[in-house]
């Protein structure tokens, strides 16, 4: 659903608060197909690699996640290196907000989780994939030279 409501929704934002002279917009077709790939393919692939090969699935697991927990943080800091002459400011200005939105997030992929009745592992997994892993996309789409290449944009999800 993200592949399409977030070009949808972001090019719809960008001329509700930045006004109809803006020129950032995301090229619809072009974001879709990006955000498919950042996001569709890789757990695609895991769960395909996990039904077909279960064993190196198994062994693979632990080396990947830390490989996208490391990825996750230098992904943020390269948004707040990129902006550090700005980043105090901007914490001061949209760090509430954000951890608001995130907190937010979290609580509702958990109790979305728990309404539909899966066990504890799954109801936290679910309110870390909405609250986290939603704010690395949004500094991908924001400091991305494909998609609005302002990196300003990404300290807001930064914040988490």
């Amino acid at each position: 659903m993200t592949v399409i409501t977030i070009p949808t929704l972001v090019n719809w934002m960008l001329i509700h608060f930045l006004g109809q002279g803006t020129t950032l917009q995301l090229p619809f077709l072009q974001t879709v197909v990006q955000i498919a790939l950042l996001t569709i393919v890789p757990v695609a692939l895991g769960m395909w690699m996990r039904a077909k090969r279960p064993e190196f699935a198994a062994e693979a697991d632990f080396p990947v996640k830390v490989a996208s927990v490391t990825l996750l943080i230098l992904v943020i800091l390269a948004a707040i290196i990129r902006e550090r002459a700005i980043i105090v400011q901007a914490f001061i200005d949209v760090g509430p907000a954000t951890l608001m939105l995130s907190a937010g997030s979290m609580l509702i992929g958990f109790t979305i989780a728990a309404i539909m009745r899966l066990n504890w592992s799954q109801r936290i997994t679910s309110g870390i994939e909405i609250g986290i892993q939603n704010g690395t996309l949004a500094i991908a789409l924001a400091s991305g030279a494909t998609f609005l290449n302002n990196p300003a944009m990404a300290i807001p999800p930064g914040d988490l």
